[in-house]
């Protein structure tokens, strides 16, 4: 099966960002040239698998998979609402419903110009037996734009139905390590702004958060990292 891939560009600087419509709207691959008069000296932003334009690859294991109508994990094998049981289907190693739905599932093309590309995927129209792993109807957009080196993405989240629609996103970035061909990655320095860290069970947060040490908000080296936990 062919995949509708659509690359968008900024005029200026030659910076450029792919999208696998067909594949969850997964921006795959973003490249900033170095000088913005020779665009084939890039830095590879984005991590891919070499065969994910493909589809056979797992479609949260690239790029940046949208997590939608729920980022991370749900207990077990059902989610509850308002009385009602909806069963889910993708499950981690511990059992747990993971990273919903729409980052496995073909969008279309709203709108798309030389920078930007608009895309959706609409359950009822898309795929109507997803109303019945979930409470209500929704429908998702997300807008590409290319800027200078920056790449945005925006988010629109609408329910056409009467009913309550619970709901969470989340976006799941793979950047490559190095940048930079003669930097190993173990000795690259990554921060993040973070202060609290939530405790879990079974990989779910229970609601209880900790201040923690400023060392990752002030950087790491990536060799000394290991994690899969949820910060704030």
């Amino acid at each position: 099966m062919q995949q509708e891939i659509i690359t968008i560009r900024d005029e200026h600087s030659n910076a450029e960002a792919t999208i696998a419509v067909s594949l969850g709207s997964n921006c795959f691959r973003f490249r900033v040239p170095k000088s913005a008069s020779d665009s084939a000296d890039c830095i590879d932003v984005l991590w891919s698998l070499a065969d994910f334009e493909s589809g056979t690859c797992r479609p949260s294991s690239s790029g940046i998979p949208i997590l939608f109508p729920y980022p991370g994990r749900l207990r077990g094998m059902d989610f509850e609402w308002n009385g009602k049981s909806y069963p889910q289907e993708s499950a981690d190693k511990l059992g747990n419903a993971i990273h919903g739905f729409v980052h496995k599932q073909p969008w279309r093309i709203i709108s798309q110009t030389a920078s930007s590309l608009t895309t959706e995927f609409h359950a009822s129209l898309d795929d109507p037996s997803l109303l019945e792993r979930w409470p209500a109807d929704f429908r998702i957009r997300c807008r590409f734009t290319v800027e200078g080196t920056t790449l945005s993405t925006t988010f629109q989240i609408d329910n056409p139905s009467s009913t309550p629609l619970p709901f969470g996103l989340g976006a799941h970035p793979y950047f490559r390590l190095p940048i930079s061909q003669s930097s190993p990655a173990d000795e690259c320095t990554v921060a993040v702004p973070i202060h609290r860290q939530w405790e879990l069970d079974s990989m779910l947060p229970t609601g209880k958060s900790e201040t923690i040490e400023e060392q990752l908000a002030n950087g790491l080296q990536f060799g000394d990292m290991q994690f899969d936990d949820v910060f704030s």
